[in-house]
């Protein structure tokens, strides 16, 4: 049978067992240096978000057969879903087992377009700065990998913020959309030529590959 394209999170990114894994929000600015000393910047395009990973040592036929699914990517062409392996759930849900049950939405979004406030959360949960959560909607479908500039906590009424995020939040994204804590995703292509295989011992090898977010729909 042939893969869909993204490749789900269950078909490639929960089938690696990743060691290392670096995940930067990429900037996109222009400088321009004023006789005063001081330097302006200017966005040039979207943030995005890029990852570098590494898998655990393994045997080489296990590290191929992850290889091969890789390749059904054809280079850049075609996207996969991936989340960042160091941190798949909230800091207070380490195994993601107070969250399985809630369902999170989007209840508002500020006008300035980088403040939201969720609803749906436990009462009393705390969201702490750096948590992760991703926003898929429409159709096509695009996808959006956001972070918490601050700790926001639920109230009586399951509702928490608003509360800073970066990057800023997309002019497709609304309120009443889902939210997911658990193991968010973005949907990344592969850098072209990043892909590679390397030994580790005289049985062990490890895959490497770069990966960087695209907002393209589908």
């Amino acid at each position: 049978m042939a893969l869909a394209f993204p490749i789900t999170r269950a078909n490639l990114a929960d089938l690696m067992l990743v060691e290392t894994a670096e995940w930067t929000l990429g900037e996109d600015q222009e400088l321009s240096n004023l006789g005063s000393g001081e330097v302006l910047a200017a966005d040039l395009g979207p943030r995005l978000w890029e990852a570098e990973c590494s898998t655990t040592p393994d045997s080489i036929d296990a590290i191929e057969a992850l290889r091969a699914r890789f390749n059904a990517l054809d280079g850049a062409i075609n996207s996969f879903y991936l989340f960042d392996p160091r941190r798949p759930y909230p800091a207070t849900d380490p195994t993601g087992s107070l969250l399985a049950s809630a369902t999170v939405t989007i209840q508002s979004i500020e006008t300035n377009r980088k403040e939201l406030t969720f609803t749906g959360l436990p009462a009393g949960f705390v969201l702490p700065a750096g948590t992760f959560f991703s926003v898929t909607a429409g159709s096509p479908s695009r996808t959006a990998l956001l972070q918490l500039v601050a700790s926001v906590t639920a109230s009586s009424g399951e509702v928490a913020g608003p509360v800073e995020v970066r990057p800023h939040l997309r002019p497709w994204i609304a309120a009443t959309q889902a939210v997911t804590l658990l193991k968010p995703v973005a949907k990344v292509k592969l850098v072209p030529k990043s892909l590679a295989v390397t030994q580790v011992s005289s049985v062990l090898h490890r895959l490497r590959f770069s990966a960087r977010q695209t907002l393209a729909a589908g």
